[in-house]
C-alpha cells in the first residue's frame, strides 16, 4: 500500500510548495520530473532507469 501512497503524496507536496503549477487539467507530462524524482527518494523511494538493447 505504501507504494501506492508515495506517489500522489509527492505530487500533491510539490503542488502545495508552487513547484509544480499550472491551470486546468494537466496530465503529468506537463510538469517538471526532477522534483518529483528528487522528492521520491527523499521519501525513501528510489528510483532508476535501466537501458536495454532489444534483441533481434
Amino acid at each position: 500500500m505504501w507504494q501506492t501512497a508515495v506517489n500522489p503524496v509527492v505530487a500533491l507536496e510539490l503542488l502545495a510548495e508552487g513547484v509544480w503549477s499550472g491551470a486546468g487539467v494537466l496530465g503529468p507530462e506537463a510538469f517538471d520530473s526532477l522534483p518529483f524524482l528528487d522528492r521520491l527518494n527523499t521519501f525513501g523511494a528510489p528510483w532508476g532507469i535501466q537501458e536495454r538493447a532489444v534483441a533481434a
